[in-house]
């Protein structure tokens, strides 16, 4: 199986409660979604 290291960095003084939230939103995004659904990936070979 292949897999994927997310790591994210957080910068700034936060409590746990932002902390918890920030890492909700980042699986929320469409990027780690996408990944999440096991895509088709599709290559094409553009020339010129």
């Amino acid at each position: 199986m292949e897999s994927l290291l997310r790591k994210v960095q957080l910068f700034g003084v936060m409590n746990d409660s932002e902390k918890a939230r920030l890492m909700e939103v980042a699986g929320r995004c469409p990027v780690h979604r996408t990944l999440h659904n096991n895509p088709q990936v599709i290559t094409s070979l553009i020339v010129g």
